[in-house]
């Protein structure tokens, strides 16, 4: 008979890693205890398929605590999981300002998976899931003072965002014009909506201050 183990499909990523945990035993498990390494422990009968996703950079060892009727079984497989550094890449800029004299700049924007993200030369702040909506009305707002992320929809319904802070460890470097910092503390767009990515895109922001990509507002 097969042992109780621990079989991930993605065991390494960037950025956030999203991933499928198996225990393919044939072995009757009546209860489950499947210790991530990242402080989250998730546990029941059954489980022996479970999703998790790690949201910073690290190495994860990964325990899996099996309970038959007759005996308990403990697997462990040290630094398992490995996520590499959190680099994203823009899908489409929302607003952006750069100096490039000083190197000073920021850019709010959604990533390739939707995720809203505000960026400066210090830090990345990224929604810790996903939040656009093809063709769906929203407001976003973030407060570069208190880190604060909110998305609302067209009712103005405002839902705070739990979010993630990370260092920025590979700030970006504009060439060509640059333009002075916008001096807002905070930054909003009322009334965004995500449309196809085939289409249309359009400037926003002008002289050089940013472009919204595949979006359409309300002005």
């Amino acid at each position: 008979m097969a042992q109780p183990d621990i079989i991930a499909i993605e065991r390494v990523g960037s950025g956030y890693l999203s991933t499928t945990f198996n225990d393919p035993t044939d072995l009757a498990i009546i209860h489950r205890k499947w210790i991530f390494g990242d402080g989250v422990v998730i546990e029941g009968s059954g489980l022996a398929t479970i999703n998790h996703t790690y949201y910073s950079p690290g190495e994860y060892s990964v325990v899996l605590v099996a309970q038959t009727i007759t005996e308990q079984i403990t697997v462990k497989k040290d630094a398992y999981i490995i996520v590499d550094k959190l680099v994203p890449a823009p899908q489409f800029i929302i607003a952006q300002s750069f100096n490039t004299v000083s190197g000073e700049y920021w850019r709010f924007y959604f990533d390739q998976q939707l995720f809203l993200i505000f960026e400066d030369n210090n830090y990345i702040y990224r929604s810790r899931y996903r939040v656009a909506e093809i063709n769906k009305w929203m407001f976003v707002d973030f407060h570069r003072q208190t880190g604060k992320m909110s998305v609302g929809s067209f009712s103005y319904f405002i839902k705070e965002l739990e979010v993630v802070k990370l260092e920025n460890t590979n700030p970006v470097i504009f060439l060509g014009v640059g333009t002075e910092i916008l001096p807002n503390s905070s930054m909003k767009l009322d009334e965004l909506r995500i449309w196809s990515m085939e289409k249309d895109t359009k400037s926003y922001y002008v002289n050089n201050r940013g472009m919204a990509g595949h979006l359409d507002t309300l002005i």
